[in-house]
């Protein structure tokens, strides 16, 4: 579970109480500027936060980043532009941190790729890609981190704007396949 009490991101957002438990779907929803992806960052332990941050009554920001990065993957709204590099590669970056065996890693890039349609991907430049097809190769790269196969231990899915840039039929895959997830 995860537990907030007087959660805050300074002079961006809260405090705020909140228990999510296992399995469930949470929508944040304001308008721009309103702290939804400084909360986002803040849970996930990558900002400065202040008040009671806890995921299996332990406080993600004590964690490494290694351990961290075990127990929760986050999709920021934004993505710095990465280095002209193969899709394949940049997808395989959220297996990284899991220390598993290459074949395992790969089964598991062709099980998320297959169900995010994908696979024709994979070899192509990540930088040449468009908008909506880039947000779908990092949504591949998050989900990996999380996959059931390859990270039992996952216990947090954290997505800003997932569905942002993605067509209708990209967004309701994405949706069917998070609904699985849980």
């Amino acid at each position: 579970m995860l537990s907030l009490v007087d959660f805050s991101v300074a002079n961006r957002v809260g405090p705020v109480t909140a228990s999510v438990s296992p399995g469930q779907h949470i929508a944040l929803l304001g308008p721009n500027g309103s702290g939804k992806s400084s909360l986002l960052l803040g849970i996930a332990g990558l900002i400065a936060s202040q008040g009671q941050l806890q995921l299996e009554k332990q406080d993600i920001r004590q964690w490494s980043m290694q351990q961290a990065a075990v127990k929760r993957a986050m999709l920021p709204q934004r993505t710095a532009q990465l280095l002209p590099i193969a899709c394949h590669q940049v997808i395989a970056l959220g297996a990284a941190p899991l220390n598993r065996h290459e074949s395992v890693v790969e089964s598991a890039i062709e099980q998320v790729c297959s169900r995010l349609e994908l696979a024709d991907y994979l070899s192509r430049d990540f930088s040449q890609l468009s908008g909506g097809e880039q947000q779908r190769i990092l949504l591949a790269k998050t989900l990996l981190q999380v996959w059931p196969s390859l990270n039992p231990q996952a216990r947090l899915l954290l997505l800003d704007e997932p569905l942002a840039g993605l067509d209708w039929h990209h967004q309701l895959i994405l949706l069917g396949l998070l609904n699985e997830l849980r």
